[in-house]
């Protein structure tokens, strides 16, 4: 008995969040056209059975939902080291002095949304691409890494600019 239960409150979940990403889809295309009904079932159909294939989960706590000023303060940073590491990066090329190494950073976050604010947050910023979340480690390629005090500097500042507001958010 509880095994059909278990069965219709996944299935009855899998239909409401591809039924709400339909919707998205539609809103998103503002067409009622027989490739976008088409493509648009297709799509989300194929989102819901990959997030329910890999055990995907959004895994936000309700207490970031309560924090407002520590989101503005986490996409503010991220706004400044954006348009910093633009510059940076500009000038790296013009100079040509391109040095770049794949490191590994050991965050502490745990919930997998933190983990992947963090490889979206590194990914945005030029001069460095978040290329692996693995664990508790993330790979990321610097465009400009020399030596041990530039990789302890470019360390201290992921951790300080982005990890440290998201366990305040996500833990």
């Amino acid at each position: 008995m509880d095994n059909i239960r278990d069965f219709l409150e996944t299935l009855l979940g899998t239909l409401i969040g591809w039924g709400l990403l339909y919707m998205i889809w539609l809103v998103l295309f503002q067409d009622t056209g027989a490739v976008v009904l088409v493509s648009g079932a297709f799509f989300t159909g194929l989102a819901v059975l990959l997030y329910r294939t890999f055990d995907l989960s959004i895994d936000i706590p309700v207490k970031s939902l309560t924090l407002p000023l520590v989101w503005i303060k986490f996409f503010s940073l991220l706004l400044f080291e954006i348009i910093k590491t633009t510059l940076q990066t500009c000038c790296i090329i013009i100079t040509g002095d391109v040095k770049g190494k794949i490191v590994a950073y050991d965050t502490k976050l745990e919930s997998g949304f933190g983990r992947l604010f963090l490889i979206n947050s590194i990914t945005l910023t030029p001069i460095t691409i978040g290329i692996l979340s693995e664990k508790n480690l993330v790979y990321i390629h610097h465009l400009h890494l020399e030596g041990r005090e530039d990789y302890k500097e470019v360390m201290d500042k992921i951790r300080s600019t982005f990890e440290e507001p998201l366990l305040d958010l996500l833990g």
